[in-house]
């Protein structure tokens, strides 16, 4: 965005103030007035440009920006793989399973793999423990981070982290790192392998 400093109604600082911060562009300051340019800086100007404007200034600062875009997108891609990474934010650790006597906390990546049982889910941990949860799968389903863990059927949720090896056919099934084998239905094969890129 091009903008004055000094304009009818309002300056450009309050145009900046009104602006959604989400929303917020690259500004480059056009003005007559060289007193504002340590002000302008301060509000994450791009460039400040003085009038008359010469025509390379002008220039110089359509690369800037173009530049400026680049690496925008180039640190949301990485931002979004080490979100993806990290998986989920510390404060989502652990998950409260219900189960009838209350909740019993649990970390997120012990899970190993869940399996539907009617209204009720079978839980089953990385030390190997199988709880029975008063939560149906897609309850859970909806709790968990869809970056580590991925329904591959009807009764079945698995965490990513655990499988061993995928096995191919009109679905597949994969075997998880304690040897259980899971089917992968038809309808759920191709989400499941672009997890993987694959």
């Amino acid at each position: 965005m091009f903008l004055d400093i000094q304009m009818p109604g309002m300056s450009g600082f309050d145009v900046l103030a009104r602006m959604p911060h989400e929303s917020m562009p690259m500004i480059v300051f056009v003005t007559a007035f060289d007193r504002f340019a340590l002000d302008a800086f301060e509000a994450q100007a791009l460039d400040y440009l003085l009038k008359p404007i010469r025509i390379e200034k002008l220039k110089e600062a359509v690369i800037r920006a173009e530049q400026r875009l680049q690496e925008k997108k180039v640190n949301t891609r990485i931002g979004a793989l080490i979100s993806n990474f990290q998986n989920i934010s510390p404060a989502l650790q652990k998950i409260g399973l219900p189960d009838e006597g209350g909740l019993v906390f649990e970390e997120i990546n012990n899970l190993v793999h869940l399996q539907a049982s009617g209204s009720y889910t079978f839980v089953f941990t990385k030390d190997q423990k199988k709880r029975i949860v008063t939560k149906s799968l897609k309850e859970l389903e909806d709790i968990l981070p869809d970056t580590i863990f991925c329904r591959l059927h009807n009764s079945h949720i698995v965490n990513l982290n655990y499988i061993k090896k995928y096995f191919k056919g009109r679905g597949g099934y994969v075997e998880l790192e304690d040897g259980t084998i899971i089917e992968v239905s038809i309808r759920k094969k191709d989400e499941f392998l672009e997890k993987f890129k694959i």
